[in-house]
């Protein structure tokens, strides 16, 4: 029995495991994206970088897997200038936001590698609810088309390398459950979350990836031990290469 299915992915990691998803489905599918078996799988794509979709491929056998405009949500920190240059001025961000100013430049296109900088852009009033009405289409479209379908599936991807990734899913995690797109505890309903840890070798100039992973992690593990529950039914952290090296 098919489910209601939400695959999400974040930054540059998410994007890649929505194009390889789509990828295996054109390959398996006569009609691709378009076949019966998948009708009931939608995508979203979050990040913070628009530019990194056109840098691939999306054609496959012929048959276009390319991601529709309702399946992209892209925030950026252009607006953000005086939240990083003086962080003090705003209390609701001062207590988490450390000195950035001169890591980040010009706020813009990308996190900048920054974790929590990836959490303010998510956090900025009019990106989150870019985000969240993105959500609440999909998830809105899926109910009207197969409102037969009782169980629902929802899988998040991320990179936890660099700043949208590992800044933004915990905090979109948690707001799945705020707007009423996922339910703990009930059966009918399950949300799978994946991470991607860093390589063990990766030269300097990458060696904030270890630093924004590791303090992913602590966060992690702290909300596992509030009263609050983490939302996922599995959360699982994953090597960039398999067994087999691939």
């Amino acid at each position: 029995m098919p489910h209601k299915t939400l695959i999400i992915g974040v930054g540059g990691t998410g994007l890649s495991t929505i194009r390889e998803i789509r990828r295996l489905i054109a390959e398996r599918y006569e009609l691709g994206l378009e076949a019966p078996e998948v009708s009931s799988i939608r995508f979203l794509y979050i990040d913070t970088d628009a530019k990194d979709i056109s840098r691939r491929s999306w054609s496959v056998l012929g048959k276009k897997i390319n991601l529709r405009s309702s399946e992209c949500a892209f925030i950026t920190g252009d607006k953000l200038g005086a939240l990083v240059k003086t962080p003090e001025n705003y209390p609701a961000i001062d207590a988490w936001l450390p000195p950035v100013q001169d890591f980040i430049g010009q706020p813009g296109d990308g996190a900048k590698g920054i974790r929590p900088y990836g959490r303010l852009i998510y956090e900025a009033a009019e990106n989150k609810a870019l985000v969240r009405k993105a959500c609440n289409d999909l998830y809105s479209g899926l109910d009207t088309d197969f409102p037969q379908l009782a169980d629902w599936r929802i899988y998040l991807i991320a990179g936890l390398s660099g700043g949208t990734g590992s800044g933004m899913s915990l905090p979109l995690s948690f707001d799945l459950i705020k707007w009423h797109l996922h339910e703990q505890g009930v059966k009918t309903k399950q949300f799978v979350s994946f991470f991607v840890l860093p390589p063990l070798q990766i030269s300097d100039r990458h060696e904030r990836y270890h630093q924004n992973a590791y303090a992913f992690l602590r966060e992690l593990n702290c909300r596992a031990l509030q009263p609050e529950r983490l939302p996922y039914t599995n959360c699982y952290l994953v090597e960039p290469r398999n067994a087999s090296g691939r």
